[in-house]
């Protein structure tokens, strides 16, 4: 074969290559662009999770629904008020790492603020 026509065919080749992972990327980032339009907690979860091995999700909520509402505004990467469908959640930071009220029990209770654990009825 002269070596035009094996560049060539080289060429070829690689192209083919080229198109399954430029294809392969665009798949991957309509995934990760629909995942995070439909569960926006799950890609901030998982980049804290993934960046600080002290993160808490607590063991009553999910991955894919806890909220943190309050974030430490400090050089730490935790949650100081969070939610899910079920809770709300206060990042203690001791012994107990968190304590959590109900959002059923929440609304029984009289001038409660999410983001103020001393307004938590029946701790």
């Amino acid at each position: 074969m002269p070596p035009l026509e094996k560049e060539n065919s080289i060429i070829i080749k690689n192209s083919g290559k080229m198109k399954k992972i430029i294809f392969a990327s665009g798949l991957f980032l309509v995934f990760i662009i629909t995942l995070t339009l439909i569960k926006p907690n799950f890609i901030v979860n998982s980049w804290f999770i993934f960046t600080d091995s002290d993160y808490v999700i607590p063991k009553e909520s999910k991955i894919f629904s806890f909220n943190p509402t309050v974030m430490n505004s400090g050089s730490g990467d935790w949650w100081i008020y969070g939610e899910d469908s079920n809770y709300y959640y206060y990042f203690t930071g001791n012994d107990i790492a968190y304590i959590k009220r109900s959002k059923k029990s929440a609304k029984k209770c009289d001038g409660f603020n999410p983001h103020d654990y001393h307004t938590w009825c029946g701790k």
